[in-house]
């Protein structure tokens, strides 16, 4: 449904202003009773307004109406003449105009000024349509169906009813009532996510970046005239160099020609932008206070509806530069950049707008501007201080009196108090003003619409669930975390369980079987992050979705790295699983245990965690399927002392804060905040960007436990919530890849080595800093790990803690602001490693964001394992992402094991890389030249591991269905 925006203004002699402002004003803002029916009737008029615009010409005042409507111009201007012919008689009457033959309508449509940005537009201006695709008819509609359903409260409060099995029996209620027209869901541009968002933040790009995938609607609208220019500059070039050959003379005159045109235009274009430079530069930017008297007149028309009006005029500033070419460059960038950077029906981020219309009067120096807006003027107009400024500032910078702007969008509007005083000395009191619906607001419309598209196609209990939420609170928006779904350790590694063991499982070959223990345990996995006195958390390979008898063609729908998992042998080298690392040495994880699912429990003591292990072993066994492998996790230490991995740091400082969580309400750690789907599948990324989910066939899902993979198509009455055959289910909403690697760690090995290398050291910048060899070791070992045992940053805190003064563990530092040569904490440290910052690019202000596309969330905690020759200690590192490739393979392979990282010279990790040979170094930069530590051992050895799936509540039931 298109909207109509007549903008009617008829001229008439000025000293007749006072007696038709007169009859307008008898006519009401709001309308009379029987003028509100009459436009009623027309069942298209959205809003009306009438005014009087004086002085608009030397003895000349406008009679201005504006409607906006369902349908063209023509239509809704028949329809206003048809129903107010006699009360428009009387004010043309009276304005003295002549209505020719009596064609009430055709003066109306052959005053109606079309508004455009284009030349020969008869209105230069922008027009604005907050309720794209909502009829009169419709909005009213589904109005009423949202009041009747608000109504069954018994169905909507029934504490022992499902939401489906509410949304079921509203949904049958309705079909026997007649009210088919309901289940038929139409397009709803109102509800409409936001357009798919640039790689770069839009409020982040300059405007020449935003300029240019605007160049064919520039052509198209501004820059036709001077196109043919362009042929007869290439056929004077083409002149010139005919003596060579009437080919080359083509191609070399089309060269010039082209040449010639672009500089023109870049001439053109910095000779505009320096004469708008000096016209901001002598602006007279007048702070003045509105007329009180006139403020309490609009005042009084503030209010009546849950709409306002919003008309004001100003007057254009001199010269037609102004006037005909940086308003209309505005006006037509507003245009352009709108469908690219704004949902529909949104004018920026602000969504209160109803219609809007900027417009000049043809032949005058007057800007118009009227606007139905929700809620008061003041909101309104801090909205636009706030959230829009840009684009208020591009518009009102060319009339009089405007707060001081600079480069067309800078400054201005964002003077939030000069723009108030000014905004309200432009507007003048609505004389007459109509709204069709005077209690319905945008937020309101958009309700309706979910309610009637829920009603109509939703399927899932979450989708039953968000549409319940219409009716008295709101659908849970896309950003929030549906954390009732999202396995506990999204929400952290479950520190307040001390105890905990991780199982590893051969699965059963037969795949019911595998349900039948899927949905043993089932009832018992932990979602959220709620506390409680156990958890159990699980993870499948893509052996485990395989012996569950999902389909491999829909098992391909996971993304390859998934499917080849970490033993693929092209990947294990990539990840420096080579020789005594190598899969084959491996304790679990290869083809001698094959770890087809992970079981991690917690507990918050040691016996109920050997019952809890006990128990679900036993569901294991009972159904076939085996523990093939256990690890015993250390317990976390009480009393809130920091938890140290077997090298003795303290460990789980730098972690990322996922928005959405408790953990991010506080505000405290901006640079480590980071978007859901960043770590959980269905959610935006920090690109603005979906992540790749696996999705099976929805004939796979007759239950439709799972969400459809797009738009549902509409069930067919009466068969209400069956689902469709057809289209796809997404498998991996709400859930996250888990990656696990067993990392034995060589603690006495550590420990020698570091005694050794600091006694070799003594001589050195680096010995000369330190009294003793015990103090050397610690800070080499400082040096190689980027932090001190205590976990005091070296970025923060380059010397040794003073004795008896505590320090606690530090993470908002940037190193390329704070240590750009690495003089405190070396290029090569691991934690510098493992999450640059900024120090890739310091200079960038994208360099965070672009680390963070890399970063990981870690959920491990160190183990132990008796042996023969001496307790064997190290670490189950675990951690969690979206993507595997761009996340932790991309950080291991190019950060941890890069031999060129941050331009080192053939180094990797000093405590996680390892080279053959023996030939591993680690330089430290100091003031007085760098030391380099050669020969280093390798302290880590890879014992098991694996890339799981830890999938969301949901897709469990799925699974055991």
């Amino acid at each position: 449904m298109a909207h109509a925006f007549a903008t009617v203004a008829v001229p008439f002699d000025q000293s007749a202003a006072g007696a038709v402002e007169g009859l307008l004003h008898g006519m009401g803002a709001p309308p009379t009773p029987g003028l509100s029916q009459a436009l009623d009737r027309t069942g298209i008029v959205h809003f009306m307004s009438a005014n009087v615009a004086r002085n608009t010409q030397p003895g000349k005042a406008h009679l201005l109406i504006e409607v906006s409507a369902d349908g063209s111009p023509e239509e809704a201007l028949r329809a206003v003449a048809r129903e107010l012919d006699s009360q428009l008689r009387d004010v043309f009457a009276e304005a003295r105009v002549n209505i020719p033959r009596g064609d009430l309508a055709g003066l109306l449509i052959r005053h109606n000024l079309p508004i455009g940005q284009g030349w020969f537009a008869p209105a230069l201006g922008l027009p604005f349509d907050g309720s794209p695709g909502m009829s009169m008819k419709r909005l009213l509609a589904e109005q009423e169906l949202a009041h009747r359903i608000g109504g069954m409260s018994q169905i909507l409060t029934a504490p022992v009813m499902t939401p489906r099995e509410k949304l079921e029996q509203i949904r049958q209620a309705l079909w026997n009532n007649g009210d088919k027209w309901a289940f038929a869901p139409e397009p709803t541009p109102v509800l409409d996510p936001p357009p798919t968002p640039q790689p770069i933040d839009p409020a982040a790009q300059s405007l020449t970046q935003r300029l240019i995938p605007l160049i064919p609607s520039a052509i198209q609208t501004l820059l036709w005239p001077v196109l043919p220019i362009a042929p007869l500059l290439w056929f004077g070039c083409t002149w010139l160099f005919w003596p060579i050959g009437w080919l080359g003379a083509l191609i070399l005159g089309l060269l010039l020609a082209t040449i010639v045109s672009l500089l023109g235009l870049a001439i053109a274009g910095a000779w505009a932008i320096c004469h708008l430079r000096h016209l901001e530069g002598t602006d007279l930017a007048v702070d003045r206070a509105p007329d009180p008297a006139k403020v309490g007149e609009m005042m009084k028309r503030e209010g009546i509806y849950a709409q306002g009006l919003l008309a004001s005029v100003s007057t254009i500033k001199p010269g037609r530069f102004r006037r005909n070419f940086v308003l209309r460059f505005a006006f037509w960038f507003i245009l352009g950049t709108l469908p690219r950077e704004s949902r529909p029906g949104f004018l920026g981020p602000i969504g209160v707008i109803h219609f809007a219309r900027w417009f000049r009067l043809p032949c005058t120096d007057k800007l118009f501007f009227w606007s139905n807006y929700d809620g008061g003027w003041e909101s309104y107009v801090e909205d636009f201080i706030q959230l829009a400024h840009e684009g208020v500032t591009a518009i009102w910078s060319n009339t009089r009196d405007f707060p001081r702007t600079r480069g067309l969008f800078n400054d201005g509007a964002s003077d939030g108090d000069r723009l108030r005083r000014w905004a309200r000395d432009q507007m003048y009191p609505p004389l007459f003003w109509y709204s069709a619906y005077p209690r319905l607001t945008l937020v309101r419309m958009r309700t309706n619409a979910q309610i009637r598209q829920g009603l109509a196609a939703a399927r899932t209990d979450a989708e039953a669930e968000n549409w319940l939420a219409c009716f008295g609170s709101a659908p849970r928006p896309p950003s929030i975390l549906d954390r009732a779904e999202i396995p506990t350790l999204v929400f952290g590694g479950r520190k307040h369980l001390r105890f905990a063991t991780c199982l590893i499982v051969t699965m059963s070959d037969d795949p019911a079987q595998c349900r039948r223990w899927l949905e043993r345990i089932e009832p018992h996995i932990t979602y959220g992050h709620d506390r409680c006195d156990w958890a159990l958390a699980l993870g499948l390979s893509t052996t485990g979705f395989d012996k569950l008898g999902v389909p491999s063609r829909d098992l391909d729908t996971f993304p390859p790295v998934f499917r080849n998992g970490m033993t693929a042998p092209w990947r294990s080298v990539a990840l420096g699983d080579d020789g005594d690392n190598a899969p084959e040495h491996w304790r679990w994880g290869n083809t001698h245990r094959q770890a087809d699912a992970v079981l991690l429990v917690y507990a918050d003591t040691d016996a109920d965690l050997r019952r809890r292990t006990g128990a679900v072993g036993q569901w294991a066994s009972a159904e076939g399927q085996t523990v093939a492998h256990t690890i015993d996790l250390c317990e976390l230490p009480t009393g809130g002392a920091p938890m140290r991995e077997p090298f003795r740091f303290v460990d789980g400082i730098s972690q990322p804060v996922l928005l959405g969580t408790p953990r991010a309400r506080d505000g405290r750690s901006p640079l480590h905040a980071m978007e859901p789907g960043e770590f959980v599948l269905g959610y935006l990324d920090n690109s603005g960007y979906y992540p790749s989910t696996p999705s099976v066939r929805a004939g796979l899902d007759p239950k439709h436990l799972l969400a459809d993979m797009t738009e549902p198509s509409p069930p067919e009455p009466p068969k209400f919530g069956t689902g469709s055959s057809d289209g796809r289910r997404d498998l991996g909403r709400n859930g996250t890849y888990l990656i696990i690697r067993q990392l034995e760690q060589d603690v006495d090995g550590f420990n020698s080595w570091l005694m050794a290398e600091a006694g070799r050291q003594r001589d050195t910048p680096l010995g000369q800093q330190m009294p003793s060899v015990n103090a050397l070791s610690e800070l080499i070992a400082a040096k190689m790990m980027g932090r001190w045992p205590d976990g005091a940053s070296l970025v923060r805190h380059p010397h040794p803690a003073t004795p008896g003064r505590a320090r606690n563990p530090d993470n908002e530092f940037r190193y390329g602001q704070e240590d750009p040569q690495g003089l405190a904490c070396p290029f090569g440290a691991h934690i510098r490693r493992a999450n640059p910052r900024d120090s890739l690019d310091p200079t960038s202000p994208q360099a965070i964001s672009i680390t963070n596309r890399h970063r990981i969330m870690r959920v491990g905690r160190s183990y132990r394992r008796p042996r023969e020759e001496g307790e064997e200690k190290g670490t189950l590192f675990m951690c969690l992402n979206a993507d595997i490739e761009r996340q932790f393979e991309f950080l291991q392979q190019n950060w941890v094991l890069g031999r060129s990282f941050q331009a080192l010279e053939d180094e990797r990790d000093p405590l996680n890389g390892r080279c053959r040979g023996g030939n591993k170094v680690f330089t430290v930069p100091t003031p007085d030249g760098p030391v380099t530590l050669r020969g280093l051992p390798d302290f880590v050895r890879v014992r098991g591991g694996g890339y799981f799936f830890m999938p969301a509540r949901r897709t469990v039931r799925f699974l055991v269905q």
